[in-house]
């Protein structure tokens, strides 16, 4: 036991003495803060700032505003189509053929989804550290994720559950439905969120 103690003594006091020996040296490596992690986040999003397609849309006068407008012609087609369908869903317009309207409007809803966030990528890339900052940038796009989970869920349940096309009837379940209608107000929610972006 003895042994074992004066073992550990010379262990402690030959760590003492590195230390000291490093600090005297200034390479002791001081406590990192609490917010750390805050910290490196916050230069992550700066070195993607300095990214050249960053630099080039900040020092452009045209070409920030012409990806702004990219930006909302592709919000513009992705709404459009997705109201379409979901008023479809919800039961409106029963005497239009649900499969050929989808067939006419998922396209287009894709071919917007990309274009749209395209755009916004490039976007972000201006003022990475001010949007990853921003509470409703962040509740956005944790909306938007949430919208694309619930389409690809009613796009699952279309093909399991779609019955045959009668004028007047119910052709889609009530949870479909339930599901049109939260899309809707969702993506109604994002457009408006992206707005409030530009003004707080």
């Amino acid at each position: 036991r003895a042994l074992r103690r004066r073992r550990a003594l010379l262990r402690r006091r030959a760590l003492l003495s590195r230390r000291a020996l490093l600090s005297r040296s200034g390479l002791l490596v001081c406590r990192l803060p609490k917010n750390y992690k805050g910290l490196q986040g916050t230069l992550r999003m700066q070195a993607i700032e300095r990214f050249w397609i960053s630099s080039l849309m900040r020092g452009s006068s045209w070409l920030y505003p012409a990806v702004g407008t990219i930006h909302v012609l592709g919000m513009a087609v992705l709404f459009g189509s997705i109201v379409i369908v979901d008023l479809r869903l919800m039961g409106i317009g029963r005497d239009i053929d649900p499969q050929r309207l989808f067939r006419f409007a998922i396209p287009l809803t894709l071919a917007g989804f990309l274009l749209a966030g395209a755009s916004g990528f490039m976007l972000f890339l201006t003022e990475a550290s001010t949007f990853i900052a921003s509470r409703l940038f962040v509740l956005k796009i944790s909306l938007i994720f949430m919208l694309v989970c619930n389409a690809a869920s009613v796009h699952l349940r279309i093909k399991q559950d779609i019955r045959p096309h009668r004028d007047g009837g119910d052709e889609f379940p009530p949870l479909i439905r339930l599901q049109a209608v939260l899309s809707m107000l969702g993506w109604a929610a994002v457009l408006a969120m992206g707005r409030w972006l530009a003004y707080l």
